[in-house]
């Protein structure tokens, strides 16, 4: 996602409109969901912007994922929607500041991810867009950023580290030892993504009891293991 549209690529024009309006871009989202089709679901997600001019006033060290390492520039808040139909396309709705301790104002606090993230569904609830769920990344449901987030509301979908711990049929037990139970011959085929998937009650610390999915998507060779973990009702997602 881009900021084109909600806020402009001149830095003349952005710095304009900082000073006319401490946070532009919360006009935009309110056009945004307006416009939105329904039945969306809510993505989440932090996106750092690399430097790439020859001043470096103002950035600092973000982690990139797609760097696999820190880069000089900035982290936003990125959000949009998403829907089941894969043809339609995602439905960007803002960018938002998401400031490191040497660049936080009284205006931009520092947050967490996990506050950053709820501040923006608290954006998109007082707009009454009906949200189905909201979907984040790992970074989002460590066991530090769930306990911020299990008085969450709305259904939550998000990546799930494979070395994380969680309770099983009485005992605790990392994602990945438990996964080795349930291999692709003994979970659910969708023929749609061509993935295997369980889906296993388990319970997190903190939290509570939630829906763990297993997933193994198919690599060269073998097949690769990726987690979910839902506390969306399962009869409008994934089944196993």
């Amino acid at each position: 996602m881009h900021a084109e549209g909600w806020l402009g690529k001149s830095v003349r024009w952005n710095c304009g409109r900082l000073g006319q309006e401490i946070h532009p871009y919360q006009a935009g989202l309110v056009e945004r969901i307006g416009q939105a089709p329904k039945g969306g679901y809510l993505v989440v997600d932090l996106h750092p912007i690399e430097h790439e001019g020859t001043s470096m006033g103002g950035t600092h060290k973000v982690y990139s994922s797609c760097a696999k390492g820190s880069i000089w520039g900035h982290n936003l808040v990125s959000a949009g929607l998403v829907y089941p139909d894969p043809q339609q396309e995602v439905y960007p709705l803002c960018l938002s500041p998401f400031p490191n301790s040497d660049m936080t104002t009284e205006d931009y606090p520092q947050l967490t991810p996990s506050e950053a993230m709820l501040n923006v569904v608290a954006g998109v609830n007082e707009l009454e867009y009906a949200v189905k769920a909201v979907v984040v990344d790992a970074q989002f449901t460590t066991r530090f950023a769930l306990r911020s987030l299990r008085h969450l509301k709305t259904p939550l979908v998000g990546r799930f580290r494979t070395d994380s711990w969680v309770r099983h049929g009485g005992k605790s037990v990392q994602v990945r030892t438990l996964a080795i139970d349930y291999p692709p011959g003994k979970a659910r085929f969708y023929k749609r993504f061509k993935w295997y998937a369980k889906r296993l009650r388990v319970e997190l610390e903190a939290v509570g009891f939630v829906d763990l999915i297993l997933i193994w998507k198919p690599k060269s060779q073998g097949f690769e293991l990726l987690a979910l973990i839902s506390t969306l009702d399962p009869t409008t997602g994934l089944q196993t």
